[in-house]
């Protein structure tokens, strides 16, 4: 069969083309007509019909960006400043998330065990700085990510929400943990004060022990040195120091011997309470200086933050402003102002010195005075040295015979020349030694009465003793109050010091028995001497709430 023409196909499909020109323009047009569908809108139209969702304010959720949106994916929903923020945000809680990871890598939060299980504070603090990072990273995720959802989608992500409530939740148990932490640090710091005292204490005590051991020693030796130097000055009729107020009188003659005595005295005395004095502000200062000194030991052991107790610290000032037995002035004691005959005549100081040989017995200026039974024995030995059993007749018997004798002339010649040298000796002592010896007999009286004293205390130690209490008045004030603020709560309430307020007062008729359940009753028919001897008797007005209830009770027909 033959084939075409080698030219026959070329010819149908030219003709083919040529014949429908118009399909092929059709087909053309639907093609343009479907690429031009799927391409998307220009920008610049997307612009004029799109707005930024940011809202302007997170916590007013209608306010809306004015901008129009130009970035974003997959479709641009920002302007470029928040677009920026947005970034900024997301950012921040990531940064944020992984350092909250990284700080609880391999760790967890201790719970209240945990932390009451800490004893050092090393430890707790250590702990309680990553604690603090952790709850700070956390809260600040929590934060940027509550500000990305408000302020970047218009309705909160369910995603974002669910790790906002997980990291409040987180934030809460961490801050419990510093707070529970803190207070375990506290109270081991507090631990460790006390455990700092504790150790100190010691060395506290024995620091202010010896403080006031040296300062009550320097004070009785400084008091007893001044009055002793004192006394023995005016043992000798002099003043007892360096006092040019207190001048010596001047003698007035015989006639005022008497007056001159007691001037002397009042001299002599006064120069001595001006070395009381002296004494008193010697322990005055070296007391100033021992309560610096326990001042600088309470800053050197105690540790900062406790408070100095002062309440029972005496002031120096006041150490002898108290009216005590040895506050009156020795000048106002009549006793010691008013002379008397052995201050003019001190026969029993001569009968010493001539006992002695020559040495005056001046510590005992009273110990050679004559009493009722020293006169008896002589007197008794006397009679015996009289011959006869009649010792009457020999006494008159003796007196005749020193008549005889006198009656003789050279015997009174003799008499004579004696009675004259006698008299011209008393005249030169009078004059020259008599004034001179009344200020050293009055003196060494004086120091006689301050060295023996009254009783079994001298002048001296009285005085030492008054100084040296500057250690004991402080401790015993504490003492005291420490007891009064340690009353049982359970007391009855006329148990209670007196010196608080006073409580109602009790009808007559009520029972002894009843006034305080832990006194046994009292008998109607006790026996006066049950009473305390140094109390006083109470009258029978007085008020039930200032008896002491203590004591047994007195019956009213009893003596004190």
């Amino acid at each position: 069969m033959p084939g075409p023409m080698p030219g026959s196909g070329k010819t149908e499909n030219q003709a083919a083309t040529e014949e429908n020109p118009s399909r092929r323009a059709g087909q053309r047009t639907a093609r343009t007509r479907s690429a031009s569908a799927t391409l998307p809108t220009p920008v610049s139209q997307q612009r004029a019909t799109s707005r930024c969702t940011t809202l302007n304010d997170p916590e007013d959720q209608t306010t809306r960006c004015d901008k129009p949106a130009a970035h974003g994916q997959p479709e641009p929903d920002r302007c470029w400043e928040h677009h920026r923020q947005c970034g900024e945000h997301c950012k921040k809680y990531k940064e944020a998330q992984e350092e909250a990871d990284r700080v609880l890598e391999g760790k967890r939060l201790p719970n209240e065990a945990d932390i009451a299980r800490y004893t050092s504070r090393k430890e707790t603090t250590k702990d309680m700085e990553w604690v603090s990072k952790y709850s700070e990273a956390i809260g600040t995720e929590m934060t940027e990510r509550v500000i990305h959802s408000k302020r970047f989608f218009l309705k909160p992500d369910k995603g974002h929400q669910t790790r906002i409530n997980r990291l409040k939740e987180e934030k809460e148990n961490a801050d419990w943990v510093i707070g529970k932490l803190q207070e375990r640090h506290q109270k081991l710091e507090r631990i460790a004060l006390l455990e700092g005292a504790r150790k100190s204490k010691k060395d506290l005590e024995d620091a202010i022990l010896k403080v006031e051991e040296d300062a009550t020693a320097q004070v009785s030796k400084t008091a007893k040195s001044m009055i002793s130097q004192a006394i023995e000055c005016i043992g000798r009729g002099k003043l007892g120091g360096d006092v040019p107020c207190i001048p010596l009188p001047t003698y007035p003659g015989l006639s005022g011997a008497w007056n001159y005595a007691r001037e002397i005295r009042l001299a002599l005395l006064a120069s001595v309470d001006a070395a009381v004095r002296g004494a008193e502000e010697e322990a005055v200062m070296i007391a100033k200086i021992g309560m610096e000194r326990i001042k600088e030991l309470a800053d050197k052991h105690l540790p900062p933050g406790i408070e100095r107790n002062t309440r029972h610290l005496q002031a120096p000032s006041t150490m002898f402003s108290g009216s005590g037995s040895h506050s009156r002035l020795l000048g106002q004691r009549p006793d010691l102002t008013e002379p008397t005959v052995f201050d003019l005549f001190d026969v029993n100081h001569q009968l010493s010195e001539h006992s002695n040989d020559g040495k005056a017995n001046s510590e005992d200026p009273g110990a050679t005075e004559p009493n009722a039974l020293t006169l008896a024995i002589v007197g008794f030995g006397a009679l015996t040295m009289v011959r006869g059993w009649a010792p009457g007749r020999a006494i008159l018997r003796s007196i005749v015979r020193v008549a005889n004798l006198f009656s003789k002339g050279t015997l009174r010649n003799c008499a004579a020349l004696i009675i004259g040298a006698i008299w011209l000796r008393a005249t030169t002592y009078h004059i020259l030694d008599f004034p001179s010896t009344i200020p050293r007999t009055v003196g060494r009286r004086l120091k006689w009465s301050f060295v023996q004293g009254h009783g079994r205390v001298s002048f001296v130690d009285a005085h030492v003793t008054r100084a040296f209490n500057i250690k004991e008045n402080p401790s015993v004030g504490a003492q005291s109050a420490g007891q009064v603020c340690h009353i049982p709560e359970d007391a009855e309430p006329l148990v209670v010091n007196p010196h608080l307020p006073r409580m109602p007062t009790m009808p007559e008729d009520a029972e002894p028995s009843v006034v305080n359940p832990h006194l046994p009753p009292i008998l109607e028919d006790a026996e006066p001497s049950v009473a305390k001897p140094h109390l006083p008797r109470m009258a029978e007005d007085a008020e039930p709430s200032v008896i002491n209830l203590h004591l047994p009770r007195i019956p009213e027909d009893g003596t004190p």
